[in-house]
């Protein structure tokens, strides 16, 4: 094996990210989404006081609303980035209806089924630094939600 410092230093310091997502991290990242859809095609959900609640990314539970909302819009700004059409509003719809007790039936979950396909699509044709991007972004808007600022501004 041929030893060559200056490669291999500048990919230590700076490890190659792939550029395109794996089939298993597809499933993981979408392993929270599933898991809801999972409990709603039961006919059931798992409530916080009067919040539906869900497992998040990181495996804790969050208020259904907010993450949905909050998924959809890196889903859209990744689909913009990606010059691909893609309306989530339905599955707005959805997590507010779901904040509200107004029951789903299933024509509901087959057209959110849809709609989440067709984000595992982008996600596997999308390059790792744009949804890496996204995310930072979503990330960012959380914050400042969360701190009050964006209202201040």
């Amino acid at each position: 094996m041929r030893y060559r410092p200056i490669p291999d230093a500048i990919q230590a310091i700076y490890p190659s990210v792939p550029s395109q997502a794996s089939v298993m991290d597809m499933f993981s990242a979408f392993e929270a989404i599933d898991g809801l859809m999972a409990e709603l095609a039961t006919g059931e959900i798992t409530m916080e006081g009067p919040a539906p609640v869900m497992r998040d990314w990181e495996g804790d539970w969050c208020e259904v609303s907010p993450a949905l909302h909050g998924w959809c819009d890196c889903w859209e700004r990744i689909a913009r980035a990606m010059g691909q059409p893609l309306d989530l509003a339905f599955l707005r719809r959805l997590a507010s209806r779901l904040e509200n007790g107004v029951l789903l039936c299933i024509t509901d979950l087959d057209r959110a089924s849809a709609l989440i396909d067709r984000c595992r699509a982008l996600y596997l044709a999308c390059p790792t630094r744009t949804r890496q991007a996204a995310v930072l972004d979503e990330r960012i808007a959380i914050a400042l939600d969360e701190h009050g600022l964006r209202r201040a501004a």
